[in-house]
């Protein structure tokens, strides 16, 4: 059973905490977005990602002096909602270990991660136009499809479980993944009816990816089992392959 999950925008560079770690993830395919970006502007790169002021001057400067930032392991340098809520740092060794081969982050700059991959500040999402001939969807497609295929074949494993949003998820192409998806969604009943709210639902995914994590689950089936933040599987939302949990 693998868990993907969403990057985050909000990432630290600062002190390191983990000292496993995997080699820098810089494929051929980063190195051809990277040398795209480093021919923008900053007119370019604030109409491409919609950034201004400090947060624009920092992004560019990031781009050109790309090999002169800190790398840092991919769980501990994203620091979003849901990547708050995955307490690696308690983690036991062996806790550690079922981490690093059941979890793997989606990225619109890296493609396809471990948590132990080390990785280098970037901002970066799918929906943005890099490349005028092809999405960054279409450019990643088949590099993560042949990535799942080794994972699955080398851990034997079935089933993927998806704790990512709805954006990063379309990296994955569905239609030509052989092994069963399970979507996981979260909802609140508000207003005599269950709604998926984007906030909570973020934390949820976290939680869930933690609680998964620390009991070493192997099987869809003792998901339904996850209790906490007041959630419980719904059985009448949920089918064999989207899994509802609500308060």
């Amino acid at each position: 059973m693998i868990l993907v999950i969403s990057p985050s925008k909000t990432m630290d560079f600062d002190s390191e905490t983990i000292e496993i770690s995997n080699s820098v993830s810089l494929n051929k395919k980063t190195n051809k977005i990277l040398e795209k970006l480093k021919t923008f502007s900053k007119g370019e790169l604030s109409k491409t990602m919609k950034l201004k002021g400090n947060l624009l001057e920092k992004t560019y400067l990031n781009i050109q002096n790309f090999e002169d930032n800190f790398s840092k392991k991919a769980i501990s340098a994203y620091t979003g909602t849901v990547f708050k809520e995955i307490e690696y740092e308690t983690y036991s060794k062996d806790e550690l270990s079922f981490l690093n081969e059941h979890l793997i982050i989606l990225s619109a700059f890296y493609g396809i991660l471990s948590p132990f991959d080390l990785i280098f500040p970037y901002r970066l999402d799918p929906t943005m136009k890099i490349f005028k001939e092809l999405s960054l969807y279409d450019y990643w497609k088949d590099f993560i499809a042949e990535k799942l295929v080794q994972i699955f074949q080398d851990g034997d494993e079935e089933f993927l479980i998806n704790l990512a949003s709805s954006e990063y998820i379309k990296m994955i192409d569905k239609k030509k993944f052989k092994h069963t998806v399970i979507d996981i969604e979260f909802k609140e009943f508000r207003n005599n009816k269950y709604s998926s709210i984007s906030t909570y639902a973020k934390k949820a995914r976290g939680i869930m990816t933690d609680y998964i994590i620390r009991k070493k689950l192997s099987l869809p089936e003792e998901i339904k089992l996850f209790d906490k933040d007041g959630y419980s599987f719904n059985k009448e939302l949920s089918s064999e392959t989207k899994y509802v949990f609500t308060r």
